[in-house]
């Protein structure tokens, strides 16, 4: 399932997110965090998702980051090159729609083999301040995470948001998909 949690500026919903977050944990969930950041007006390129991994590769082993990672090892490393351990992997020469579908079926394989093991709470906030990296790879778990046991919980500040704000227009796609709420 996902989740939107919208709020103004202190209005709670980190300290909601954080109750959630141990409700989870107690309940045998695995929990991943990761928050946008305002840094210039892209953001920063895959900010949370970074971040989530980064906790991940903290909490886990290096066995058990192998076998996570899988063979998605080197497009995953693109994000966080401690992932795979290694620093000798082929720069890419250019962006490209492929390699843009590798690391987004990446990133998915890991978010699925993760809640094989026990159901996922997957946490992103700060979605005003989000690049376009980061709804695309998003709008990709929301739309390819049917029967996974992974909740996504994805929060925002209504009150940042104006009338030409980049996340209204993805706000409004993801609410067609119907797996919303």
């Amino acid at each position: 399932s996902t989740l939107l949690l919208a709020g103004e500026a202190g209005v709670g919903k980190s300290r909601l997110v954080e109750e959630a977050m141990r409700m989870a944990r107690d309940r045998g969930m695995q929990v991943l965090r990761g928050a946008c950041v305002n840094i210039g007006a892209a953001g920063v390129p895959y900010g949370p998702i970074v971040e989530a991994l980064r906790e991940l590769h903290r909490d886990s082993s290096p066995e058990e980051m192998e076998a996570l990672v899988g063979p998605s090892g080197p497009d995953l490393a693109r994000l966080l090159p401690s992932l795979v351990g290694r620093s000798d992997l082929p720069e890419p020469t250019a962006q490209s729609q492929w390699l843009q579908t590798r690391l987004l079926e990446a990133i998915l394989g890991l978010i699925q083999r993760l809640a094989g093991g026990a159901p996922l709470l997957l946490v992103v906030e700060d979605l005003h301040w989000a690049d376009p990296g980061t709804r695309e790879t998003l709008t990709y778990l929301v739309r390819n995470l049917r029967t996974d046991a992974t909740t996504l919980l994805l929060t925002f500040r209504s009150d940042e948001l104006h009338r030409r704000h980049p996340l209204l227009p993805w706000l409004a796609e993801l609410e067609r998909t119907g797996r919303v709420d």
